[in-house]
């Protein structure tokens, strides 16, 4: 959003702010990144605030500040949120004509353009919406030979999202998967 301009070749985020003082506000913005934050996720966002004007308060140097180094990146390993491999239903694993059809894509294009493995050593990618519908593509474990590849269950994307673990999730997997990948990680809410 930073770089990206509108029809008229104005940059969005000028555009955002213009209209935002054009109803009487003062706009500006940050960018942030989750992991920042304590949350086990690369999620880089842009976030806006806007305040009725005139206000004396300088906003933004009243939001927290964190950095990587407040909270030891190992301790931010999604390892750290994952369930154990016996733990977690058969029907999270890719297997058959999906697993077939990942094999083809990894062969035609390698890994990390179709189909995306997420080291559990470190924070994982950014959990979209879409995370649910497309199969887990985006962000799989490798178990190992043993069990296999497969998706993250949807306590477990909470849990990267930094839910707390009795947080109730309402509607059909895919359902619960969107709310989830729309959600504002709660550490970085918070």
């Amino acid at each position: 959003i930073l770089t990206k301009t509108d029809m008229n070749d104005v940059k969005i985020c000028d555009r955002i702010e213009d209209e935002y003082r054009a109803l009487g506000y003062d706009c500006s913005w940050v960018k942030v990144n989750a992991v920042d934050y304590g949350v086990p996720q690369n999620r880089k966002r842009v976030m806006f605030f806007a305040w009725k004007a005139p206000c004396s308060l300088d906003v933004l140097s009243a939001l927290p500040s964190y950095s990587v180094s407040s909270v030891p990146l190992e301790a931010l390993a999604i390892k750290h949120v994952l369930d154990g491999p016996d733990d977690v239903n058969e029907l999270y694993y890719i297997t058959g004509a999906r697993k077939a059809m990942y094999d083809r894509k990894i062969a035609e294009y390698g890994k990390g353009v179709y189909v995306r493995f997420i080291d559990r050593e470190k924070p994982s990618r950014t959990i979209r919406a879409c995370y649910g519908m497309n199969k887990g593509a985006e962000a799989l474990l490798d178990e190992g030979p043993t069990y296999g590849w497969r998706m993250l269950t949807e306590k477990e994307i909470a849990k990267i999202q930094t839910f707390p673990d009795d947080y109730v999730w309402h509607g059909s997997r895919s359902s619960v998967y969107k709310q989830i990948g729309n959600a504002v990680p709660v550490n970085l809410a918070h």
